[in-house]
């Protein structure tokens, strides 16, 4: 299961790309189940995915249609016996997909951090102290860290995964 999640103060770019790979993975390897069985896939030139299943004592198979083809991929291999392929979210693959196109055109991916735009004021605090120099005296107690925030987003990027915001390093 993946630790990636909308609610994340941090994502890791690294572990998209590994989350990633291991769905595109987990479909393969149903597509393969699926193919093993008798399945073919095709595309039509409308671009609908069609799913054909093996023809049964001469009664034409199963056939399922979608835009995704992920999605006709799981249910072929559902219905060929992998009881497992409905598990395979589809959803969260397109997501992360969609954040990763997005974050490309930035300097870093997938080397990088996204921060959660909900948690970005603490962020900008725990930068400030790793940089070093604030304390929890006086006059460091009365900073106004939403404007230190929003001054340090000016070097940043938004991003968007599942819904929410994140920020990168532009």
């Amino acid at each position: 299961m993946s630790d990636i999640s909308t609610c994340s103060k941090y994502i890791d770019g690294r572990a998209v790309e590994r989350r990633i790979d291991e769905l595109e993975g987990e479909i393969l390897d149903y597509e393969e189940e699926a193919v093993e069985a008798g399945w073919t896939f095709t595309q039509s030139s409308s671009g609908i995915w069609i799913a054909n299943g093996p023809e049964v004592e001469g009664t034409p198979g199963s056939q399922y249609t979608d835009e995704d083809r992920n999605v006709v991929v799981l249910d072929a291999a559902y219905e060929a016996g992998a009881r497992f392929a409905h598990l395979v979210d589809v959803e969260e693959l397109d997501d992360l997909r969609q954040l990763r196109e997005e974050a490309q055109g930035y300097g870093g991916w997938p080397n990088c951090t996204l921060v959660n735009e909900d948690n970005w004021v603490e962020y900008a605090q725990q930068t400030a102290d790793d940089l070093g120099g604030v304390t929890d005296s006086w006059p460091h107690r009365h900073i106004d860290w939403d404007a230190a925030a929003d001054e340090l987003k000016q070097d940043y990027t938004e991003v968007r995964y599942g819904g929410s915001s994140f920020l990168m390093r532009a």
